[in-house]
């Protein structure tokens, strides 16, 4: 009887034990992005802020370590302290794939769960990669562009940086207009995604062209420094400026109905948060994604524009 008792007592302290042991356990998520060094980014990293905060407050037992870099050195290096804190799963928008080359296929070796968004890194196994449509945000862009000229103008384009994704766009932008031989391309040009660049590159433009009809920005960072530039010339040609990604600025223009800022196309920062609700869903509930997750681009104009604004958001 005594060691039955005994048994029993050994039993319930090993039950107790254990259940303390799991409600400590943690699920750890790290997260990585760039810093907020353009709009479009402080959207990414103010919506990684609002997932960890909702996800942190409905799962408790979950553990999320979020860092942002300002270079890919820096951000390889986050990812090598978020593999010290055995994580379990990482979500990762990367600066440039080629040098996470490395660090992420030690994650990989890991068996966490991966979620690569936006900038894809061919050379890494992924579990999920999740982004937006660039052919499709430029072919929107075309699309609106030839019905809001009735497909005669002439016009000008500047482009994001010389990478994947811009030039999907300025190929879906281009496609859209194939059958519309009146809309004239005078000139394209990078603006870098970067609103001072592009208020000289409008600066030029302006000088260089004496009819403009419309400007396809490419993003609505780009499309704020070129509108600066035309505001200050005095010049009243231009019938519209189109633009893309977004931002809460220019929408906030197409709700009070700025002539010149009629539409714009989503490229939406939100997916940081629905990368992230992936990575969430996977490990708590086991839920299955597919490899490829695309978030489609969505025209804005003044029919739907509140649909889309974030007052409290950065971009």
């Amino acid at each position: 009887m005594k060691q039955l008792v005994t048994l029993i007592c050994l039993i319930a302290v090993f039950c107790c034990c254990s259940a303390a042991a799991l409600a400590e356990d943690k699920i750890v998520i790290g997260i990585s992005t760039p810093t907020a060094d353009h709009t479009w980014t402080g959207g990414v990293v103010w919506w990684s802020e609002q997932a960890i905060k909702e996800f942190e407050e409905k799962y408790p037992n979950i553990k999320f370590i979020y860092k942002t870099s300002d270079s890919d050195k820096e951000q390889a290096a986050d990812v090598e302290t978020l593999l010290a804190e055995k994580i379990h799963a990482l979500v990762i928008l990367p600066h440039k794939p080629a040098p996470l080359t490395t660090v992420l296929n030690k994650v990989n070796k890991t068996g966490a769960f991966i979620v690569v968004l936006d900038r894809s890194i061919p050379k890494v196994p992924k579990d999920v990669y999740l982004a937006g449509d660039n052919y499709g945000f430029g072919f929107k862009c075309g699309e609106y562009m030839a019905s809001a000229l009735q497909g005669q103008g002439n016009i000008l384009v500047m482009e994001g940086m010389p990478c994947e994704g811009n030039t999907l766009r300025v190929q879906g932008f281009k496609e859209a207009l194939r059958d519309y031989p009146g809309i004239v391309i005078m000139d394209s040009q990078p603006a870098y995604w970067n609103p001072v660049i592009a208020y000289d590159l409008m600066r030029g433009y302006l000088h260089e062209f004496q009819r403009i009809d419309a400007i396809w920005c490419g993003d609505d960072d780009v499309l704020e420094g070129a509108r600066r530039a035309y505001d200050e010339s005095g010049r009243d040609d231009i019938k519209f400026f189109l633009g893309g990604g977004g931002s809460k600025r220019i929408i906030k223009h197409i709700i009070d109905g700025d002539p010149l800022l009629p539409a714009t196309v989503t490229y939406p920062p939100k997916m940081a948060y629905e990368a992230i609700q992936v990575a969430v869903e996977r490990l708590v509930d086991g839920k299955s994604f597919p490899k490829e997750i695309t978030i489609a681009s969505e025209l804005v104009t003044k029919e739907n524009a509140k649909d889309f604004y974030y007052p409290d958001s950065i971009y």
